[in-house]
């Protein structure tokens, strides 16, 4: 059988615009760090790591909405 060489896919719901998004900023930034230096050693048994960004500006119907749009992607391994 040939190895699954498909990204892990994840995605992360915060707020990077309005009221708090310094703390959106500061756990993106974190990731986009983190995930680079995952991927340049090879990811995680060979595949690399994608993340989407969801902006939910703080506002808990907009992270619901989001929420609700992100469930049904099989392919996404899970949101933070």
């Amino acid at each position: 059988s040939t190895a699954n060489t498909e990204p892990l896919k994840f995605a992360h719901i915060c707020p990077y615009t309005g009221d708090f998004s310094q703390y959106g900023t500061l756990q993106k930034n974190a990731l986009l760090i983190a995930i680079e230096e995952v991927n340049e050693n090879g990811g995680i048994n060979g595949r690399e790591i994608v993340f989407d960004y969801y902006d939910d500006k703080n506002v808990a119907t907009e992270t619901v909405s989001i929420a609700n749009k992100l469930i049904g992607q099989e392919d996404l391994l899970a949101v933070i």
